[in-house]
C-alpha cells in the first residue's frame, strides 16, 4: 500500500513539473519578416508599375504583350536595370533609350526591328544585350561603346557584316551571330583575345583567316553551316579550345596542327568532303571525347602482297 501511494505521488509531481514547462510554440520567437528587396521584384505590366515609386522599379518584363511600339512609360524608371520586351511586334527602339543609364540587361528578341539606334552606345552599364530573331540588317558603330557588355546575341537576323568597332568591347565573353548572311569577320574582332565563345554558324563565311590566332582565349568556336574550304594551320594555336564545330562546310583537309589543341574535348567535322584527316595527331589528343566525321578518308592500311598464282 505504501509503495502504491509513493508511485501515485511521483506521477503527480512529474505531471506538475511538465505542466510548468513552456511549450515549444510558446518559446518560439516570432521573427520579423524580411523586407522584400525591390531589386528582386519583377513587374509584369506597365499597369502594375503605376502603384509603385518609379525609383523602385528595377526589373520590368513586358514580353508577349503584342506591343507594336516601344512603351514610352519605361523611360520614367531611372533605376531600371533589367528590361525584357521579348515576343512583341516592336519595329523601332527610340533614341531616348539613352535615358536608361542604369540598364544592365536588355532583351528585345522576337520583334520586328530592322536596326538598333546609335543611342544604344550610351548604355554604358549594359552587360547583356539580346536582340536575336529580328530583321536587323546592320549594327551601328556606336555599339562599340558598350565596354561593359559581356554577352551579345544577334542571331537569326539579316546581318551581312559586323562593324569593326565591336573589337572595343573589352569585356565581351560571348558573341552569337548564328543564322545571318555574314561573309567575313572584321580584323578587329579577330584581336579579341578575351572572347570565350564565338558562334558564327549558318552564315556565308568562306574562310577562317590566319589572324584567327588573335582569339587566344576562345573556348568554344562554332562555325558550322558555312562555306569554309580551308582551315588555316594557325587553328592549332587556339590552345584553349574545348569545343570546335566545323560541320557542314567544304573542308577537304584538316591541318595536322589541330593536334596542338590538347584541351580539345569535342570536334565536329561531319558533313565535309574530307579526303585527308590527320588521324595520328587526333589519336594523341588526351581529352578528346567526341569526334564526329563523315566522308572521312579510310585509314591507309597496306595490304599484304597476293601470292603469285592465286
Amino acid at each position: 500500500m505504501k509503495l502504491l501511494v509513493i508511485l501515485i505521488g511521483f506521477v503527480v509531481m512529474t505531471s506538475q513539473v511538465f505542466a510548468q514547462q513552456p511549450t515549444i510554440d510558446s518559446t518560439r520567437k516570432k521573427l520579423p519578416l524580411r523586407p522584400i528587396n525591390p531589386r528582386n521584384k519583377t513587374y509584369r505590366s506597365i499597369e502594375e508599375t503605376k502603384i509603385a515609386n518609379p525609383d523602385s522599379v528595377f526589373r520590368l518584363d513586358i514580353g508577349r504583350k503584342s506591343l507594336t511600339e516601344f512603351p514610352q512609360e519605361v523611360l520614367s524608371f531611372p533605376n531600371l536595370e533589367v528590361l525584357s520586351l521579348d515576343n512583341n511586334k516592336i519595329k523601332q527602339i527610340p533614341q531616348s533609350i539613352s535615358l536608361l543609364k542604369n540598364l544592365r540587361e536588355l532583351n528585345i528578341r522576337y520583334n520586328e526591328l530592322t536596326e538598333l539606334p546609335p543611342a544604344i552606345g550610351s548604355l554604358s552599364n549594359l552587360h547583356i544585350l539580346e536582340c536575336s530573331s529580328n530583321k536587323i540588317t546592320k549594327l551601328p558603330p556606336e555599339i562599340g561603346k558598350l565596354t561593359s557588355l559581356e554577352k551579345l546575341g544577334v542571331n537569326d537576323n539579316q546581318l551581312t557584316a559586323i562593324p569593326g568597332e565591336i573589337g572595343k568591347m573589352e569585356k565581351l565573353a560571348m558573341l552569337t551571330l548564328t543564322n545571318n548572311k555574314i561573309t567575313s569577320l572584321p580584323a578587329d574582332l579577330l584581336k579579341m583575345d578575351w572572347l570565350a565563345q564565338l558562334d558564327i554558324s549558318n552564315n556565308q563565311i568562306t574562310t577562317l583567316p590566319p589572324e584567327i590566332t588573335g582569339l587566344k582565349g576562345l573556348r568554344i568556336l562554332q562555325a558550322g553551316g558555312n562555306q569554309i574550304k580551308v582551315l588555316p594551320n594557325e587553328i592549332g594555336e587556339l590552345t584553349k579550345l574545348d569545343r570546335l564545330e566545323l560541320k557542314d562546310n567544304q573542308l577537304a583537309r584538316v591541318p595536322a596542327s589541330i593536334g596542338n589543341i590538347l584541351g580539345l574535348r569535342n570536334l565536329d567535322l561531319s558533313g565535309n568532303p574530307l579526303v585527308d584527316l590527320p588521324i595520328p595527331e587526333l589519336a594523341k589528343l588526351p581529352n578528346l571525347r567526341t569526334l564526329l566525321i563523315s566522308n572521312a578518308p579510310k585509314p591507309n592500311v597496306k595490304k599484304p602482297p597476293v601470292p603469285m598464282g592465286k
